[in-house]
């Protein structure tokens, strides 16, 4: 599980035999962060302040004060939808069955367990089909195994001033090409959204956006905005956003100006983590977008919270025919609303000119759809942006 971005799944390992503990964390060694106790105790403590930094839980089942089924209850209770193993030498088969059966243990290995066996159980575990519908269930290990191999891609859709129509940047999505003649992108992406795959995916998605910014020759100077997508779960995550600025502020010396968008769908996006990391990014200037903003239940709550930069509005908003007939339809509130707020607004989903001016005339600072381009290759977007000040012109406007 060794990652070309060097983002590891973490691994709380607790066992009172210190001499294993250091044998496994040898073992594990650039393929996992191993978090080690020998205190159960000290392990419950520990997940009680980094459950959301830790993506499996390896106990002794033989262990002093605290056995392993009593301390996997516990960790359940505390990260209910983290994979939970037990290593045992010899326990009764109904206390094993009745732990298992009542979600408490997710796998038992039987000591001794060799590392390879316990390589396979993490990764099973971690990206296996547990965490996922049956009809998924092999998604996110072929996930992994694209991103591993370097089958995947990004590509940008350019993002446009509402009244010059010239591009001044892009979201940046990813493509699987092989993957992709089995699935839907958007299930690909669905499936992994509450995994660590989808962050390892941001930071391969900005490395590989250093890199070609580095390559494209750049016939005219100028900085450049790129959307990022970040899934809430990832942003409670803090090792994950301390590695995320860590590559923004490299682009940053590119003049590439990274935006993060993360989506309100989850209700991890008002959890006090969340913002607590939302503003370790901000505090490094860092613009947080909120993406499909009125799409789901936590629209409001966010709008008053100051901890964002901007809304992205979900296309259904714009796509209604009250947008256009009802000059106090939702989605015209919501734009004056963030206008007077201080926050910028950008309109997604524009396929009409009709649209456009709507949204022009409403005050949004942004527009991006199938009107102003679609999703292309980020070498071939970023050699056009690079090479004049392109102005991006619907079809409908050229006549």
């Amino acid at each position: 599980m060794q990652d070309r971005c060097g983002f590891l799944p973490t691994v709380l390992f607790v066992d009172d035999d210190e001499n294993l503990l250091n044998s496994v964390s040898r073992s594990l060694s650039g393929r996992f962060t191993v978090v080690r106790f020998t205190s159960p105790k000290a392990g419950i403590e520990w997940l009680e302040n980094h459950s959301h930094e830790v993506h499996a839980i390896v106990v002794d089942m033989m262990m002093p004060d605290i056995d392993g089924i009593k301390f996997l209850t516990m960790a359940h209770k505390i990260a209910p939808d983290v994979p939970r193993l037990l290593l045992s030498g010899y326990v009764s088969p109904d206390v094993l069955r009745r732990a298992v059966n009542r979600g408490m243990v997710s796998r038992v290995l039987v000591k001794p367990v060799s590392t390879d066996e316990l390589i396979a159980a993490l990764d099973g575990s971690i990206i296996g089909p547990r965490a996922f519908p049956s009809a998924q269930s092999m998604v996110p290990g072929k996930v992994n195994r694209a991103l591993s191999s370097g089958d995947y891609c990004v590509f940008i859709q350019p993002i446009v001033d509402p009244v010059t129509y010239e591009i001044v940047g892009g979201e940046m999505l990813s493509r699987f090409p092989k993957l992709q003649e089995q699935f839907d992108v958007e299930a690909i992406i669905s499936c992994i959204e509450d995994h660590y795959l989808v962050s390892k995916l941001a930071i391969l998605m900005l490395e590989e956006i250093r890199r070609l910014i580095e390559a494209v020759p750049k016939l005219v100077k100028k900085e450049i905005r790129l959307n990022l997508n970040v899934s809430p779960f990832s942003i409670c995550d803090v090792k994950f956003v301390d590695e995320l600025i860590g590559h923004i502020l490299r682009l940053r010396e590119l003049s590439v100006n990274i935006i993060v968008e993360i989506t309100e769908h989850s209700d991890k996006s008002v959890s006090s983590v969340f913002l607590e990391n939302i503003n370790m990014l901000r505090d490094k200037k860092i613009d947080i977008l909120v993406d499909d903003f009125g799409a789901g239940n936590n629209s409001i709550k966010l709008l008053n919270f100051s901890a964002f930069d901007g809304i992205k509005i979900d296309r259904l908003l714009i796509s209604s025919p009250s947008f256009l007939q009802d000059e106090n339809c939702f989605a015209r509130w919501l734009i004056n609303h963030a206008r007077s707020s201080g926050i910028s607004v950008v309109a997604e989903g524009v396929e009409d000119l009709q649209t456009a001016e709507t949204l022009r005339d409403s005050g949004v600072t942004g527009l991006q759809g199938y009107l102003f381009g679609r999703p292309e290759n980020s070498f071939v977007f970023l050699e056009n942006y690079y090479a004049e000040d392109r102005i991006c012109l619907a079809p409908a406007m050229v006549a």
